[in-house]
């Protein structure tokens, strides 16, 4: 019986078939099933370019600039 749980049934010229099992067909041999190869390690991912977040670093160097050019453009309208 290759799966176990199958019936057929014949009764006044008709034919029937029923299962009623584990949907495993029975083979001689037990199933080992092998461990999958093993997979790349990933690569250590690398930043292209820094946040576009500003910091207090950049905000402070900014508003020197500003108060410079403002102080230029006040210099140049006297």
């Amino acid at each position: 019986m290759w799966w176990p749980g199958a019936f057929t049934f014949y009764n006044n010229g008709n034919t029937q078939q029923i299962y009623c099992g584990d949907g495993q067909k029975h083979e001689s041999q037990t199933y080992y099933p092998v461990q999958p190869p093993v997979m790349m390690e990933e690569r250590e991912e690398v930043k292209p370019y820094d946040e576009p977040n500003p910091t207090e670093e950049w905000l402070a160097k900014k508003a020197e600039m500003e108060a410079k050019k403002n102080a230029t453009g006040a210099e140049e309208a006297e």
